[in-house]
C-alpha cells in the first residue's frame, strides 16, 4: 500500500494472465464492487482517476500474453479526517473487465471514505484505466 497523502492511500493492482492464451482487454477503467467479510455488496462509488501529472490514457486494445501483467490504481480517502464516523472494512473486491468473462475476486482489506461530514459517503473510491505492463512486474507475494 502506498501513501498518497495525509489520509488518503493508492493501491496499484495487477491483472496477470494465468492462461496459455493470449487475453485481450482494453485500456478502460475496471469496474470495482467492493464485498464485506461475508462476500455482501457493500456501498461502493466509483469514479475515474487520473493519476496527476500523466499523459492522457488512449484507448486501446491489450493484448496480454501469457505471464504477462496489466495494472491500474485505486485510491481512496480513509478515515483521517472524519472524527468518529466509521465505514464499513471491504474484504475482497470484484473486478470487471472489459475483455473477460465474469468478474475477478481479489482479497484486499479497505476501507474507503469520501464525501463531507457529518456523514460522509462510505466506499468512494477512484479507479485509473487499466494500462499494459512497461516490463515491470508485481513483486513476489511475501512470506
Amino acid at each position: 500500500m502506498a501513501s498518497a497523502g495525509m489520509g488518503h492511500s493508492s493501491r496499484r493492482i495487477y491483472i496477470k494472465n494465468i492462461s496459455q492464451r493470449i487475453c485481450l482487454l482494453a485500456t478502460e477503467v475496471p469496474e470495482i464492487q467492493l464485498l464485506g467479510d461475508g462476500r455482501e455488496p457493500i456501498a461502493t462509488h466509483q469514479q475515474k482517476y487520473s493519476v496527476p501529472g500523466a499523459a492522457p490514457v488512449k484507448h486501446e486494445e491489450i493484448f496480454l500474453h501469457p505471464g504477462r501483467s496489466a495494472s491500474f490504481r485505486i485510491h481512496y480517502a480513509t478515515q483521517t479526517g472524519y472524527g468518529n464516523a466509521e465505514c464499513p472494512w471491504a474484504e475482497q473486491i470484484m473486478i470487471h473487465l472489459t475483455g473477460v468473462t465474469g468478474p475477478v475476486p481479489l482479497r484486499i482489506s479497505l476501507r474507503p471514505y469520501g464525501g463531507f461530514l457529518p456523514d460522509p459517503t462510505c466506499g468512494e473510491i477512484s479507479v485509473t484505466s487499466l494500462q499494459r505492463d512497461q516490463g515491470r512486474r508485481p513483486a513476489p507475494p511475501s512470506g
